[in-house]
């Protein structure tokens, strides 16, 4: 064993299904992986989740923990003028979604959740995005005949009056790009469906403070913007839930944040034991 203290830092998680499915190779990887956790007297991990699950699989006496987070969404907290419905006045409804213009962008998911939605008339997609493969997208609400109910906005415009106008902002993407858009939307307090992920699972539950849907559903997507389309009194309670998160569990002090990481590290020192 280490005479050092040591502190084992888990970033993905090598427990789960998805991962192991995505590579034959990665079995083995996972018995080096419990190997060195199954050592290790103080473990931390990127999300509350993964810690849980590590915890379970590990003597009591090891300390497991998440990493502290830190977030720069000041912006979006502050509270702007809502000048994104007078210039959508032809639409009573809109909804935000931001990513790449690429073939295999995971707004095609949006597309194919919302637009029996867009059909109505009432409602209008707003989607921020960058790329050259933006023609796929305008040729998409052309076929579907959603074309005037579909805003193509330039990502490198203010977000801000974007996520704080929207009614309901929608997460396709489960990497760490959309975990930082869905984070916007919460500090905005705008109602949240996305599909989910460990890191989303720690932020919101599910029916109570958001949506999160299993990826790759695109008909539930669409299914529970539906259910805020038509439920204005559940949009209010997402709203305020939100911002409870925000002011609960979304820090930006960088001093306070280095101070939690300092300590959480410094751990190791303490719960070293002698070999």
């Amino acid at each position: 064993a280490l005479k050092r203290p040591w502190q084992l830092h888990v970033l993905t998680n090598y427990f789960s299904h998805e991962w192991l499915e995505k590579d034959k190779k990665n079995k083995k990887k996972l018995r080096w992986a419990w190997f060195i956790v199954r050592r290790a007297s103080s473990i931390r991990t990127t999300t509350e989740s993964l810690a849980k699950a590590i915890a379970t699989q590990v003597k009591e006496s090891v300390d497991v923990a998440a990493l502290p987070r830190l977030f720069n969404l000041a912006a979006y907290r502050q509270h702007h003028p809502d000048t994104l419905h007078e210039q959508c006045r032809d639409h009573h409804f809109i909804v935000l979604a931001e990513g790449p213009y690429q073939a295999d962008s995971a707004l095609h998911d949006v597309f194919a959740a919302v637009h029996p939605l867009l059909q109505r008339g009432q409602m209008a997609l707003l989607i921020r995005g960058s790329g050259r493969a933006k023609h796929l997208f305008e040729e998409k609400a052309d076929l579907l005949g959603v074309r005037r109910h579909v805003i193509f906005a330039d990502a490198t415009t203010d977000p801000v009056p974007h996520y704080q106008g929207a009614d309901v902002f929608v997460e396709a993407d489960v990497d760490a790009a959309g975990d930082e858009r869905f984070l916007r939307a919460i500090a905005s307090t705008t109602p949240v469906v996305a599909y989910t992920n460990e890191f989303r699972a720690d932020v919101i539950v599910d029916g109570e403070s958001g949506f999160l849907c299993e990826a790759g559903d695109s008909y539930a997507l669409g299914q529970k913007v539906r259910t805020l389309f038509n439920d204005s009194a559940r949009r209010k309670q997402f709203a305020m839930r939100a911002r409870s998160v925000a002011e609960e569990q979304l820090h930006e002090d960088v001093p306070t944040y280095y101070m939690a990481l300092r300590d959480t590290i410094t751990t190791a020192l303490r719960t070293a034991t002698k070999t």
